[in-house]
């Protein structure tokens, strides 16, 4: 499945789009490629545009993708805004509830300028 991670022009979050279907490896693969240029540009901030996306996951391994993100962000504090589409929307949910339950800040929108402006707000 095709994704692109980059860096926002005004430098203030990194996006990550991805469209088709997602599977685990594709998911861990874009992780940890997200973790490092984090780290190395020093941006907590990430907009998931999910809005194309369906899902090849069952609940566990949704369950084990939340679990991986915790994890590896668990040395800084990250915003996660996540755009979904319909096809994916309960999956995205139930991430969310997952990343929120160990304490990783994230929101589910149904469009861009929202989870920006959400996004925006968090330091």
């Amino acid at each position: 499945m095709p994704y692109e991670i980059s860096v926002a022009a005004d430098q203030t979050y990194i996006k990550l789009r991805r469209w088709g279907k997602v599977s685990e490896e594709e998911m861990k693969k874009s992780l940890k490629e997200l973790q490092t240029l984090a780290k190395n540009e020093k941006i907590n901030r990430v907009l998931v545009d999910g809005s194309e996306v369906e899902f090849e996951l069952n609940s566990h391994q949704l369950f084990q993708f939340g679990e991986a993100i915790s994890q590896t962000f668990s040395s800084i504090r990250l915003w996660f805004a996540v755009i979904f589409g319909d096809k994916s929307k309960e999956d995205l949910k139930f991430l969310e509830t997952i990343i929120h339950n160990r304490t990783k800040n994230s929101a589910i929108f149904a469009d861009e300028q929202s989870a920006l402006d959400w996004l925006k707000s968090k330091k």
